[in-house]
C-alpha cells in the first residue's frame, strides 16, 4: 500500500507539470497537445518500474525538517511505559516507547477502500469492452459497396498498413472505432444510405483514430485510472485525452479538403440520426458524443485556430522534456530519513497460547550478519530497542524452554517505532549460540553462513565440503537448524551449532561422527518442567493425535499454515524423543 501511494504521489507531480505545460500551449494544435497527454499517460505507466530500478535520492537537507519523535505505524493493543521495559543496548537509556498519537487509518481498511475502487472501475471497463465484443459478434462485416470503397481509398492516403474492418451493427445508434492490431468501425444502421460526401468525412475522422493510436493510449489511461481512481488528475487526464483526440481527427478532417462548414454540417446530421450517445462505456471511441459536439464546433469554425499535424521534431522535444520530469520524480525517495533519524522496534514475545514469555533475548541484525542490537523482555514480555540505524533489519529471538523463532525480515519506518509481536514454539531448552571459550584454538577455513530452516543433514554437507573431511551423521539426528555467522573459521561454527542444537561430533582418521548428546538433553528435562510452571496455560505441546493432520487441524481451528507448522514442529519432537 505503501509503494501504491508513493507512486501516486509521483504520478502527481508528473500529471501537474504536463498538465501545466499543456496550459501553457494553448494555442498549439490539438495533435500537439494530445501528444503531452500522450506522454504524460506513459510516464505514469513507467512510473513504478522506473522507482524500483532507478537509484533513490533525497532531498537536500534544507528543505528536511527536523527530527520528529518516533511514530507508531502499526496498531497495538499495547503500549509500553518507561517503567514497563526490559533492559536493551544499544544506549538503552534511549529505551522509551512512541508517544501514543491519534488513531490511524489502518493499512488494511486502506486496502479494502482501494480495492473497492479498483473493481468498481474495472467491472465499467470490463463490461463496456464486453458489450463492443457482444456488437462485433452481431454485426456483419462490410466488404463492397461505397464504405469499402472510400475506406480503401483513404486507408492507402493514410498508409495504413493495418487492414480496418468496417462492421454493419444491428443497432441504430451506435458509431465507434477500437482496436490496434485489428482495428475495426462498427457502424449504425442506415449508414449505408449516407451520401458519399458524409461517408468521406466520417471515415476520414475514423481512420485518423486507427493512424494515430487513440485507442490504445485511451485505454492506457482508463487502466492507469482505475488503478489511481482516488487521483483527481487521472480523471483529467483521460477525459482530456478523449477530447483532443477529437479534436485532432477533426483537423484531420479539414486537412484532406472538407471545409469546416460541411463537416459541422455531417457532425450535426449524425448526431440527429444517432439520436443519443450509446457508446459501450469507455471501452471504444465515439465520433458523436453530444457532451463534446458543442466545443468541437467552436473550434473547427475558429478561423484562427491551429489545425496542424505536430511535427517529428515537436514529438521528440515533448518526449525529452517528459523523460526529464518523470526520472527524478521515479527516484526520489519520499520515505528517506533525515539526518539522525531514530528507528525502534518495540513488542512483545509470546507462547502459543498467547501467555507473555520473560526474559526473552532480542537479536537484531543486518541481513549481512552484524548484530546491530540486543535487548531482553522485561516480566511481562515486553522489550524496546531504539537507536538502530537505519535500513532493513532480521529480528530472532531466543527463550529457555522454546526453540528459536523464525528470522523475521523488517523495514523499519522513517522517524518511528515498529511495533511487532513474536510468538515463540515450545521446544528443547535453547540460547543463543554460546560463544566458545577463548582458550580453544580455531584453525578452519574462515566462512559466512546466513540459512534459516535448513535440513540439518545438509548443513553437515557444506561442513564436509569446506573441511575436507568426511561426516557421518547418526540417523536419530534430523530436524532444521536456522545459522547466522560471519567471518568464522568451519570449526567454530561447527561447535557452536553442536552446542546450540544438543549434539556432538567425535574425529577419528579424518572422519567427524556426529551424534545427539543425550548428557545435554537430560540435563534440559528439568528446566522445560520448570518452564511450564512460569507461564500461562500448557508450553509443552502433546504428541497425541499428531499423526493425523485432518484431526489435528480440525482440534486446532482448521487448516492453516500455522497449524500445518505446528503439525510438523510436534512431529520432528516425537521423532527426536522430545514428547511421547
Amino acid at each position: 500500500m505503501i509503494f501504491l501511494i508513493d507512486c501516486s504521489v509521483k504520478s502527481t507531480l508528473t500529471l501537474g507539470l504536463m498538465l501545466l505545460l499543456l496550459r501553457l500551449v494553448p494555442k498549439y494544435s490539438a495533435a500537439t497537445r494530445h501528444w503531452i497527454l500522450a506522454s504524460a499517460t506513459l510516464c505514469v505507466a513507467i512510473t513504478p518500474m522506473a522507482a524500483l530500478v532507478l537509484p533513490s535520492w533525497s532531498p537536500v537537507p534544507w528543505l528536511t525538517t527536523a527530527q520528529a519523535p518516533p511514530v507508531a505505524l502499526l496498531e497495538s493493543s499495547r503500549i509500553a511505559t518507561k517503567g514497563d521495559l526490559g533492559t536493551s543496548t544499544p544506549d538503552s537509556s534511549k529505551a522509551v516507547a512512541a508517544e501514543p498519537l491519534a488513531p490511524a487509518i489502518p493499512q488494511d481498511l486502506l486496502k479494502l477502500i482501494w480495492l473497492t475502487g479498483l473493481s468498481i472501475s474495472c467491472f465499467v471497463l470490463l463490461t463496456g469492452t464486453a458489450r463492443v465484443a457482444w456488437l462485433a459478434q452481431r454485426s456483419r462485416p462490410v466488404v463492397i459497396g461505397a464504405w469499402a470503397r472510400i475506406a480503401g481509398a483513404i486507408s492507402r492516403e493514410y498508409s495504413l498498413r493495418r487492414r480496418v474492418s468496417l462492421l454493419q451493427s444491428p443497432n441504430k445508434s451506435i458509431l465507434v472505432t477500437w482496436g490496434v492490431l485489428r482495428p475495426r468501425i462498427l457502424l449504425p444502421v442506415g449508414a449505408q444510405d449516407w451520401p458519399d460526401d458524409r461517408i468521406h468525412a466520417v471515415l476520414c475522422h475514423e481512420l485518423a483514430h486507427v493512424r494515430r493510436g487513440d485507442w490504445l493510449v485511451q485505454m492506457t489511461a482508463q487502466v492507469l485510472r482505475s488503478i489511481y481512481w482516488f487521483n483527481p488528475l487521472m480523471w483529467v487526464l483521460c477525459s482530456r485525452l478523449r477530447l483532443e483526440s477529437e479534436y485532432a481527427c477533426d483537423d484531420a478532417v479539414l486537412a484532406q479538403g472538407i471545409t469546416s462548414s460541411a463537416y459541422a454540417g455531417h457532425l450535426l446530421d449524425i448526431v440527429a440520426l444517432l439520436q443519443q450517445s450509446h457508446a459501450p462505456g469507455s471501452a471504444a471511441l465515439a465520433m458523436a458524443r453530444l457532451s463534446t459536439i458543442e466545443r468541437r464546433f467552436k473550434t473547427m469554425l475558429n478561423p484562427t485556430a491551429d489545425h496542424r499535424p505536430i511535427s517529428r521534431l515537436m514529438m521528440f522535444a515533448i518526449g525529452i522534456i517528459a523523460v526529464c520530469v518523470t526520472l527524478p520524480f521515479a527516484g526520489f525517495s519520499s520515505t528517506a530519513p533525515p539526518q539522525g533519524a531514530v528507528r525502534g522496534i518495540t513488542g512483545a514475545v509470546m507462547d502459543v497460547t498467547g501467555a507473555r514469555v520473560p526474559g526473552a533475548t532480542i537479536v537484531v541484525s543486518s541481513p549481512d550478519g552484524q548484530t546491530r542490537g540486543t535487548a531482553t523482555a522485561n516480566a511481562s514480555g515486553a522489550f524496546v530497542l531504539n537507536g538502530l540505524p537505519t535500513g532493513s533489519c532480521v529480528l530472532q529471538v531466543f527463550a529457555t524452554g522454546f526453540g528459536p523463532s523464525r528470522m523475521i525480515n523488517l523495514d523499519l519506518p522513517p522517524n518511528g517505532i515498529l511495533d511487532v509481536e513474536v510468538r515463540m514454539d515450545i521446544g528443547f531448552v535453547q540460547r543463543p549460540a554460546p560463544s566458545v571459550p577463548s582458550k580453544v584454538e580455531y584453525t578452519g577455513e574462515i566462512v559466512t553462513i546466513h540459512v534459516q530452516d535448513l535440513d540439518i543433514k545438509e548443513f553437515f554437507q557444506l561442513i564436509e565440503s569446506v573441511s575436507g573431511l568426511k561426516v557421518e551423521v547418526d540417523p536419530a539426528v534430523s530436524g532444521v537448524i536456522s545459522v547466522n555467522l560471519k567471518d568464522v573459521p568451519w570449526d567454530q561454527m561447527l561447535d557452536e551449532v553442536l552446542q546450540g542444537y544438543q549434539l556432538k561430533h567425535d574425529t577419528e582418521g579424518g572422519i567427524i561422527r556426529i551424534t545427539r548428546n543425550i548428557a545435554a538433553i537430560q540435563k534440559t528435562v528439568p528446566e522445560l518442567q520448570q518452564a511450564q510452571v512460569t507461564v500461562k496455560g500448557p508450553q509443552r505441546p502433546t504428541c497425541e493425535g499428531a499423526s493425523d493432520l485432518r484431526t489435528f487441524s480440525r482440534d486446532n481451528g482448521g487448516l492453516s499454515l500455522k497449524v500445518v507448522s505446528k503439525y510438523l514442529f510436534i512431529g520432528v519432537q516425537r521423532r527426536l524423543g522430545y514428547c511421547s
